[in-house]
């Protein structure tokens, strides 16, 4: 075999080795540089809306409510798009049907019929637990397709029904999460939906000490959320987009332009988002917006990962990356949605 000389070795050295050595010198400048590009802070000093999106975290909410406080903003509007009437349990919890089912009927019924299924992570699908009068009745675990899952119940007074959701997982790192959906729960030929207005989700355990309304859109569950947080009910205005599987942000943006263009005074907002999302929802709303319509926007500071060595956390990694996919998607589609 031929060895290779002084100077073709060279050559390999500084085209190949020095490259490789200088992106690892310059990475994390650049990997921050790019966090910031994507979560840019450029808000307008003189809006008059604090624009949230209705599907951010609780944390980042409450970041919304320091921001809306500290500024002389007249409203905090909260937009989503609508949700399916499916319900999807993404953390422990308990969705609660209160019967209103005749006592007659009741004495005739020997089952309840609860359709769902679930998304696995970690190697298990979810479970579900089903509930009579805070009493488990039985659980199975669900599967990818929705599918109907029977269970006996007892033969006296039915109050209530409730499925439980208990084993909850997350793995940011290879982009798993459990959750349990819930389409419909079926008892005395009474066909219940979960987003009614008798249902409830209660939060963490079924022991009534964190009870949500179960409401049409995320932007209404966060209403709920401000309004806890100390932010009045007659400064929130709630926007519902339509129901959207693809373009939500776009959706949502539009459903905000004609709510602003049927106001009788112009307004200008600033939109607060969750940390890289901000560039987009910046780009989107922009674009839906009237030409006259001043926005700017507000990036959340994540919570479960540090933002300037964002890549050195799994959750951090997966949701920049994430985003930064639906930047490029979202200028891909840009003149055509």
């Amino acid at each position: 075999m031929q060895k290779m000389d002084a100077p073709h070795m060279r050559k390999i050295f500084l085209r190949l080795i020095v490259p490789l050595l200088l992106l690892l010198l310059f990475f994390p400048y650049l990997a921050s540089e790019w966090y910031h590009f994507l979560a840019p802070q450029k808000p307008l000093n003189d809006a008059d809306i604090l624009l949230v999106e209705g599907w951010i975290s609780e944390g980042s909410l409450k970041q919304t409510v320091r921001e809306f406080h500290s500024k002389n903003y007249q409203y905090l509007a909260v937009a989503s798009i609508q949700l399916p009437e499916t319900y999807r349990l993404h953390s422990p919890g308990a969705l609660v049907f209160p019967l209103k089912v005749p006592a007659r009927v009741r004495e005739q019924t020997d089952s309840v019929e609860v359709t769902a299924y679930s998304t696995p992570a970690g190697g298990a699908f979810a479970r579900m637990h089903v509930y009579i009068n805070q009493q488990e009745i039985g659980s199975q675990t669900t599967h990818a397709s929705p599918d109907v899952y029977r269970f006996p119940i007892p033969k006296n007074s039915i109050r209530q029904v409730a499925v439980v959701y208990k084993d909850d997982y997350y793995d940011w790192e290879a982009g798993e999460d459990r959750n349990l959906y819930i389409t419909s729960v079926q008892i005395s030929g009474q066909l219940l939906s979960p987003r009614t207005d008798s249902s409830y989700l209660d939060r963490g355990h079924l022991d009534g000490q964190k009870i949500q309304a179960i409401h049409q859109s995320e932007a209404g569950m966060s209403a709920e959320l401000l309004k806890g947080m100390g932010v009045a009910e007659d400064k929130i205005i709630l926007i519902e987009a339509p129901e959207e599987e693809i373009n939500k942000t776009l959706t949502t943006a539009r459903s905000v332009s004609q709510w602003l263009a049927n106001q009788e005074v112009p307004y200008s907002l600033n939109i607060f988002t969750e940390s890289t999302h901000a560039r987009r929802s910046l780009m989107l709303y922009r674009k839906a917006l009237a030409e006259n319509t001043r926005v700017g926007v507000i990036a959340s500071s994540p919570e479960s990962y540090h933002a300037q060595n964002w890549w050195k956390d799994p959750a951090g990694r997966s949701y920049v990356l994430s985003q930064s996919l639906k930047y490029g998607y979202a200028l891909l589609t840009y003149f055509f949605v």
